[in-house]
């Protein structure tokens, strides 16, 4: 089985876009990232990073609102 990301799109004329790898996001289904397993699909939805001024962990916005899809 095989998984990808994606999210809502924020631009007028697309509907969802992808996960393509290193923060960037395409509308091209073809450049998306596939993940072999669900547990690594997840993985990358759960990145977080710790806020420089604050010291809380925090989860950028885009993965809170983003969908894993079952490829199968």
């Amino acid at each position: 089985m095989a998984y990808h990301i994606t999210k809502p799109s924020k631009t007028p004329g697309l509907d969802i876009v992808y996960y393509a790898d290193n923060n960037r996001w395409t509308d091209v289904y073809e450049n998306r990232k596939v993940y072999p397993t669900l547990f690594q699909a997840e993985q990358q939805k759960a990145t977080t990073y710790t806020d420089k001024l604050t010291g809380k962990v925090l989860q950028a916005t885009w993965w809170k609102e983003c969908s894993i899809v079952d490829e199968s």
